[in-house]
C-alpha cells in the first residue's frame, strides 16, 4: 500500500512539473514586430536586422521598413555599413505597439590626414574628356524597367502551339515537350526550387534558435522537419501571407504528429 502511494505521489509530481512547464510555455508571447528605420540624411534600405535571441534576421526594405519575429526579452541588433550599430531589448513598451520607429545614427568617419595628388591634365579640354574611361549605360541609369536575373525556359501552353498550327506554324519541339512531359517535369521542379526558397526564408526569419528550441531538434533535423511539415500543410502559403502564428500553429501540429 505504501509503495502505491508513493507511485501516486511521485506521478502526480510529474505530472504537476509538466502542466506548470506547458503553461509557461503556452503564456509565451510571440509576435511579427514591425518597423521602420528613421534617418533624414540616411539610406536606410540593405540595414541588417538580427534578433540575438532567436537567431532570426532580416533586411531593411528601400524605405528602411522591416518585420522579424520576436518575442518579450529578446535582443534586437540593426547594423549596416552607414549607420552607428544600435540594439534594443523588446520590453512591454516596444513589444504593444503595432509599428515602430527606430531612429538611426550615420557613421563617421574621421580622416587623419588628407593627401591631395595631382591629376595629369593637359589643360586641353577635349583631350581630357576623351581620356576619361567611358561607362556603358543600361536601363537602370535612364530609369527605364527591365529584367534582371536569370530567364526561365517558356512554358509553351496547348493552346498556343493550336494558333500556331492555325497561323501555319508548327513547334514541334514544344509538342515533343508535351507529349514526353517534360514540361511537367519542369513545372514540378519550379514548385519545388519556391518551396525551397521558402523554408530557408522560414529559418531566417523565425530563427534556427528559436525553431530548434520550439520544437526540441538537432540542427541537422530542421531542414527535413520543414520540408516534412511543408509537403502535408499549407505552410509556404501561410508565410508568404505572413499568417505567422498560424505557421508556428501547423509547424506544432506537425510535430506532434512526428
Amino acid at each position: 500500500m505504501k509503495s502505491i502511494i508513493k507511485l501516486v505521489k511521485r506521478s502526480s509530481g510529474i505530472f504537476f512539473l509538466f502542466f506548470s512547464f506547458f503553461s509557461f510555455s503556452q503564456n509565451i508571447k510571440i509576435k511579427e514586430l514591425k518597423g521602420q528605420l528613421v534617418n533624414d540624411s540616411l539610406d536606410v534600405s540593405g540595414v541588417h536586422v538580427v534578433n540575438k535571441s532567436s537567431g532570426a534576421t532580416t533586411i531593411s526594405d528601400r524605405k528602411g521598413t522591416f518585420s522579424v519575429l520576436t518575442k518579450l526579452n529578446d535582443t534586437l541588433v540593426f547594423s549596416a555599413v552607414q549607420i552607428q550599430i544600435r540594439a534594443i531589448v523588446i520590453d512591454t513598451t516596444f513589444f504593444d505597439q503595432d509599428f515602430l520607429w527606430i531612429a538611426v545614427d550615420p557613421v563617421v568617419n574621421k580622416l587623419k590626414e588628407v593627401v591631395v595628388k595631382p591629376h595629369s591634365l593637359s589643360g586641353n579640354l577635349s583631350y581630357d574628356l576623351a581620356q576619361i574611361p567611358k561607362k556603358q549605360i543600361n536601363f537602370e541609369d535612364v530609369g527605364v524597367p527591365g529584367f534582371k536575373g536569370e530567364r526561365k525556359e517558356k512554358i509553351v501552353k496547348p493552346h498556343n502551339i493550336a494558333l500556331g498550327v492555325l497561323a501555319g506554324g508548327l513547334d514541334l519541339e514544344a509538342i515533343y515537350k508535351h507529349i514526353s512531359g517534360y514540361y511537367v517535369n519542369l513545372k514540378k521542379k519550379r514548385n519545388l526550387d519556391v518551396r525551397f526558397a521558402v523554408i530557408y526564408e522560414m529559418m531566417d526569419f523565425y530563427g534556427t534558435v528559436f525553431l530548434l528550441r520550439e520544437f526540441q531538434l538537432e540542427e541537422d533535423e530542421l531542414y527535413a522537419f520543414l520540408i516534412g511539415c511543408s509537403e502535408n500543410s499549407d505552410i509556404v502559403a501561410q508565410f508568404r501571407a505572413s499568417h505567422h502564428n498560424l505557421v508556428i500553429e501547423y509547424l506544432h501540429q506537425c510535430n506532434e504528429i512526428v
